[in-house]
């Protein structure tokens, strides 16, 4: 990855306004990446399933030893890392798509670089005259000077994450496709990128003198640093560059990694210049780190076991993007959002005013103890007092675990029991907002129709009980698509229990909502 210098990140807070729906309103559902075709599944399965650490480790030994002397574009290590690729792509299968029926796109004035670039044809008559763009960069910087790297200079610089890992994940993916037999509908062409270090000079050449026509190709995937997965974590690039893919993407992390979607575009690697003939694109990323641009970043340090992970999911993601029915178009506004668009966006809403304002401690026996009491809420105006054992609140015995939902199910104009200095009362209560039978507010966003996202769950609703939180996104209510605010409440309304498919950070799961009666 070329490191971005004097990169403007600036985005005005107020595009949020133009580039978001943030609520209510009606849209269709619309499920980007559908299954793949049941007669090629259980092929994408096996490919899938091939994918090896070991293989992955050993492209990456190769193309980060001293002896390719840190592969800098132009270089007799970078002519010796293709030659490997190449040999690696023969062994594989595969045939080349390059100039003249080479292997190579040849460019530059007083050094030749080289792009590497093969074809895998698509079984479709229509769809295959389709693309999708698979690449990732395969020089690095050489010996390192004060203008690429973050030094020491002089030294070999391998660039095992930077980016022997993107090219050893695009050569264990093209094995794994090859020998399961998967056929995608589309076509794609595979491309190890030259003189990524030296400004994108690969990428960009092949945007200005494509070897397919940029109308033919519908996305690209841009395999960059993808060895270093910690913590659990990695990032999304590209999910705003056309509608649902962070919902494609999320529905196929069958590898429980926690995926952060990052909103900003910025021109640090070969994603770019198709991002700029807006062409959608995604872009998988383990981070930066502290042997980055260094003559550190070396073999021993790959996490090979999380690297496979992370092939895993965009082998996932190509077999579907390459099968689906239709591929979603760029979406332009994703040019002038950001991450700052993004935490605005995703800004919680202030907490709701307290229903009651009660605060309890212990259980007794027959209720709960009072231990504070909120100021200016309805519990005060009723009487509540600290100390007070609340017995039953709106005709009904409480426990800790049902009183928030009772209290937030409650109506309006309700009573409480409480038993003060050893006498019962009966206290008249005026609670605050209508009642809250699950307890959420959302926001819908253009670039993910049929989801919403949670900007609020009340403490102590259903909503809360059943483990939601702020961010969070809602797929689906009973596995059904969630196809306009009115149906969803619908379903709120008449049922006791529903079922929500939810997503956090790229997770997905089910959360179980017991809708207690409102009365």
């Amino acid at each position: 990855m070329t490191p971005a210098t004097g990169w403007i990140r600036y985005r005005h807070v107020l595009l949020l306004l133009f580039c978001l729906c943030f609520s209510g309103g009606t849209s269709a559902a619309q499920v980007v990446g559908e299954p793949v075709p049941l007669a090629n599944r259980n092929a994408a399965t096996v490919a899938i399933d091939s994918l090896t650490e070991k293989a992955l480790q050993e492209h990456i030994n190769v193309l980060a030893s001293d002896s390719l002397e840190g592969r800098e574009a132009g270089s007799r290590g970078g002519r010796a890392a293709a030659n490997y690729i190449i040999e690696q792509l023969k062994q594989i299968g595969m045939q080349p798509a390059g100039a003249n029926g080479d292997w190579f796109q040849p460019f530059g004035t007083t050094t030749e670089y080289r792009n590497i670039l093969t074809l895998l044809p698509g079984s479709d008559p229509t769809l295959s005259n389709e693309y999708v763009v698979i690449g990732g960069h395969y020089d690095h910087v050489g010996y390192g000077n004060a203008t690429n790297s973050f030094g020491p200079f002089g030294q070999i610089h391998n660039g095992a994450d930077d980016n022997a890992s993107g090219c050893s994940t695009l050569l264990e993916m093209m094995r794994a496709i090859k020998t399961s037999g998967f056929k995608p509908k589309r076509s794609i062409l595979f491309a190890f990128w030259d003189g990524e270090e030296k400004n994108l000079l690969g990428s960009k050449h092949y945007v200005s003198a494509p070897t397919i026509p940029l109308s033919q190709i519908k996305f690209t995937i841009n395999v960059d640093m993808v060895g270093r997965l910690t913590d659990e974590r990695m990032e999304m690039l590209g999910t705003r560059t056309a509608s649902g893919l962070r919902r494609l993407v999320s529905e196929r992390n069958q590898e429980e990694i926690n995926i952060d979607f990052n909103w900003d575009i910025i021109g640090d690697s070969d994603h770019y210049p198709f991002v700029q003939r807006q062409i959608p694109y995604l872009m998988p990323f383990t981070d930066k780190h502290g042997d980055y641009h260094r003559p550190s970043d070396d073999p021993e340090k790959i996490n090979a076991a999380g690297m496979k992970r992370v092939a895993r999911l965009v082998l996932k993601v190509l077999t579907s993007v390459t099968t689906m029915e239709k591929i979603p178009s760029f979406r332009p506004r994703s040019r002038v959002e950001s991450e700052g668009t993004r935490r605005g966006f995703e800004r919680p809403l202030p907490d709701a005013k307290p229903r009651l304002g009660v605060q309890t401690n212990r259980t007794t026996t027959d209720g709960l103890i009072v231990r504070g009491l909120v100021p200016n809420t309805p519990a005060g105006l009723a009487g509540f007092q600290i100390g007070d054992e609340i017995l039953r609140f709106n005709g009904r015995d409480v426990t800790a675990d049902s009183f928030p939902a009772i209290v937030q199910t409650s109506p309006e104009e309700t009573t409480a029991e409480v038993r003060r200095n050893g006498n019962t009362l009966t206290l008249n209560v005026r609670l605050e907002g209508s009642p809250r039978r699950l307890g959420i507010a959302w926001r819908t966003d253009a670039s993910e129709p049929g989801t919403m996202m949670l900007s609020r769950v009340v403490e102590g609703s259903p909503a809360a009980i059943a483990g939601l939180r702020t961010g969070d996104r809602i797929y689906a209510v009973n596995q059904q698509p969630i196809v306009s605010d009115d149906q969803f409440m619908a379903n709120i309304k008449v049922s006791d229990k529903i079922q929500l498919t939810v997503e956090r950070k790229g997770r997905l799961f089910t959360a179980d909502v017991t809708l207690p009666s409102v009365r």
